[in-house]
């Protein structure tokens, strides 16, 4: 939707991971609000750079002009903001007046269900009845996330039943003036790096001659809890030559050898120096 035409903003986006993914889609940088200095400072130097940071505390008024952006964004933090209605009222203004404009919030926990770090979270219902000048459509992740993995397409056309709403741990909510949002969206192959394509590190590596041995390693049992259904696109094992995967680093340009490994994530694009 953006296609370098509208500006994006990432509220509450951390130390900019997902930040990252808006540099080539954002006609302008796009901001990177937060509430902690130090994950911004992260960001702009490491993670994301070529965003522009903001520090500000989301369960306050945004410091943004009325219509600033075209999509305002928020993932993995909505559960944690005390005030809801107010928060989806400034997105709604950040976007006000712009066609396309969309607002989404990724990620976001089920009152209904448990997972954890909980935070405060609203019911299905309860979420969607946070919007006044903009309707918004709700999916339960766990569909969106089998559309990707299986078929390599986000399906926005879909209209998940209350009972799938219900028994899903978290939610995505996307409210949008353009009808085209509402399709569905074929998740293209990632042909460069923007940093640097390494070994995914969740894998422990081991080099027998000229390949390299990978083994899926998670860093606790809570975190495999958690993070698990990574498995449904990472496998446990994994071989890989050693000379395309330095030619690819050396590159950053995937080749078909290396293409089902980047696609399933076993490769990724890291900023550099990551580890």
């Amino acid at each position: 939707m953006l296609e370098r035409r509208q500006r994006a903003i990432d509220i509450c986006g951390g130390s900019g991971h997902l930040t990252r993914s808006l540099l080539d889609l954002s006609s302008e940088a796009p901001i990177l609000a937060d509430l902690y200095f130090a994950k911004l400072w992260l960001a702009r130097r490491f993670t994301a750079p070529g965003c522009e940071p903001i520090c500000c505390d989301a369960n306050s008024p945004m410091p943004f002009a009325r219509g600033a952006f075209g999509l305002a964004l928020c993932s993995d933090a909505f559960q944690y903001i005390w005030t809801k209605r107010l928060f989806v009222a400034e997105l709604s203004r950040l976007v006000a007046g712009r066609d396309p404009a969309a607002v989404v919030i990724g990620h976001t926990h089920n009152q209904l269900t448990w997972s954890p770090s909980h935070g405060q979270p609203l019911t299905p219902a309860g979420y969607a009845n946070l919007f006044e000048t903009l309707t918004p459509r709700l999916y339960g992740e766990a569909g969106l996330f089998a559309d990707v993995v299986r078929v390599g397409r986000l399906n926005l056309e879909r209209r998940d039943s209350q009972e799938a709403l219900a028994g899903d741990p978290a939610l995505t909510i996307v409210a949008s003036t353009d009808p085209h949002v509402y399709g569905v969206h074929p998740v293209e192959p990632q042909a460069t790096a923007r940093g640097e394509f390494r070994v995914n590190p969740l894998y422990a590596t081991e080099r027998r001659g000229d390949r390299l041995h990978l083994h899926l390693q998670f860093p606790s049992p809570d975190y495999e809890d958690e993070y698990g259904a990574c498995k449904e696109y990472l496998p446990t094992e994994a071989t890989i030559a050693s000379s395309p995967l330095d030619e690819l680093r050396r590159t950053g340009v995937v080749t078909p050898d290396l293409s089902d490994f980047v696609r399933r994530r076993v490769i990724v694009d890291l900023p550099k120096l990551y580890y």
